[in-house]
């Protein structure tokens, strides 16, 4: 799905130039794009879906536009919708003025005040997505067992919201973890397990080095922060409390080095500062 084709305006081809774009009507067009644009794609190639799958709410669109292709039938919508939602902070999922949803044609025709109707949130100005994909699915996941009940904690003071259980997200560790690590740990082979994760500390640390030019003991206990980079994320929060910080750092019984690694969107002052 792109708008960088031939006959579109300059403006209108830069829509997917950026992931995220920081330009609160870009993103939205992107969300458009997805979620309206991928369920009439599927129509125009003919393929009826029996589940349209939300991972988090970007795709949101497509659940009116379905609502759209259905006559006005929720309970339809619901039966063919699934959401899975991945962020355990309310401040870190979606939200943006009704009125500019409506005017960009998010909501496929319906009325400001259809859409109020379903979302139903505590301010009827700001359209929360989120809160939107759990009252228009039939059910939700999180993804971790912890993940599941901090949803349920988070949106049960909204009525009308889907269940929420849990799916507990996770890779293949036998294409990532480090085989001769895990077969030590396996065969309870301490010594061989402790010279393996010094040799990976090692390889880790020179990377780093690589990278950046700090160098790090690979005898000294490491804490590491890795992940993308965004302000709700928290990757301050070490920093809160400055004296307790401090005081762990310059503990000389046991020394801590500590690793923020992540890169953030362009534009996403909140974590670039």
């Amino acid at each position: 799905l792109s708008t960088d084709v031939p006959e579109n305006d300059h403006i209108s081809k830069t829509i997917c130039h950026k992931l995220y774009d920081s330009n609160e009507s870009t993103k939205l067009a992107q969300y458009i794009l997805l979620g309206k644009g991928g369920a009439k794609l599927l129509d125009e190639m003919n393929f009826e879906r029996d589940v349209y799958h939300l991972n988090e709410a970007h795709g949101l669109p497509a659940a009116f536009y379905l609502l759209k292709k259905y006559n006005g039938d929720l309970q339809k919508v619901k039966e063919k919708l699934v959401f899975t939602t991945h962020t355990p902070e309310e401040a870190g999922n979606e939200k943006h003025p009704l009125d500019l949803c409506y005017k960009m044609s998010y909501f496929s025709g319906l009325s400001k005040n259809e859409v109020k109707f379903i979302e139903n949130g505590m301010d009827s100005n700001i359209f929360n997505h989120s809160l939107c994909a759990l009252k228009m699915a039939r059910i939700a996941n999180g993804v971790s067992q912890l993940h599941g009940k901090v949803s349920n904690q988070m949106w049960s003071k909204y009525d009308g919201i889907c269940e929420i259980k849990s799916i507990t997200n996770a890779q293949e560790f036998k294409y990532w973890a480090d085989h001769p690590l895990y077969k030590a740990k396996e065969n309870k082979d301490s010594e061989t397990f402790d010279k393996r994760k010094k040799h990976i500390k090692k390889r880790f640390f020179k990377t780093v080095a690589d990278q950046c030019g700090k160098i790090f003991d690979p005898e000294i206990f490491t804490i590491v922060w890795a992940r993308r980079f965004a302000g709700y994320k928290r990757a301050d929060l070490l920093l809160h409390d400055k004296e307790r910080f401090l005081k762990l750092l310059n503990n000389p019984d046991r020394p801590v080095q500590i690793i923020w690694a992540g890169k953030p969107y362009p534009m996403d002052y909140t974590a670039i500062s």
